[in-house]
């Protein structure tokens, strides 16, 4: 029994997404590739993303593209229906697939280390992101209630306004009201007869 690394059936996939997959956020296309795998039964061992570029000529109209790198164990014989999903997938735009012949046990151990960094920061970004949309939240919150107070503050200048009006009404002498309602009769037969 010897104690060597096994790259026996070790794959390495790159995965080009696009914009559209990772506009859910990073998560959803990193489960994208996890479900095209788990479809074929493949240990993933690291999936993370590699890079976000800006691609040499436009693939599927896309302008820009994310690259996800996972390193999987399958059986040779289901890597091609792995592939088949992936080219029949909307969200991926092109994918390679090599088998680790190459790799040695310091390359795959380099690999393993980069994962979890790279995990931890999609971690951190994400949790930034919350914090944002948390923050963009209560602005809006803040917005909707200083709107409130405004629209309160409207609502108490036009009942103060009636109320001033009302005891100006109440102020007026007996004789101007009495002006006022033999006017306005007067006005009524004209009225009247302008209409006939």
């Amino acid at each position: 029994m010897s104690n060597e690394f096994d790259n026996s059936n070790l794959y390495e996939g790159l995965s080009l997404m696009s914009q559209t997959a990772v506009g859910g956020g990073m998560g959803a296309a990193i489960d994208h590739v996890r479900e095209i795998l788990g479809r074929i039964d493949a240990e993933i061992i690291t999936l993370r993303k590699w890079d976000d570029r800006k691609l040499s000529y436009p693939i599927k109209r896309q302008k820009r593209g994310i690259y996800l790198l996972a390193m999987f164990r399958v059986d040779g014989t289901r890597l091609a229906e792995a592939e088949n999903t992936w080219n029949l997938s909307e969200l991926v735009l092109r994918v390679m697939v090599t088998k680790c012949d190459h790799m040695g046990q310091v390359e795959y151990d380099a690999e393993l280390e980069e994962a979890k960094t790279s995990e931890a920061e999609l971690k951190l970004r994400e949790a930034k992101a919350e914090q944002a949309d948390e923050a963009k939240a209560g602005e809006a919150k803040a917005a909707e209630a200083k709107k409130a107070t405004e629209a309160k503050a409207e609502e108490a200048k036009a009942e103060e306004a009636k109320a001033e009006e009302a005891k100006a009404e109440e102020a007026k002498p007996a004789e101007v009201k009495a002006e006022e309602a033999v006017a306005e009769v007067a006005a009524k037969p004209a009225a009247a007869e302008a209409s006939e």
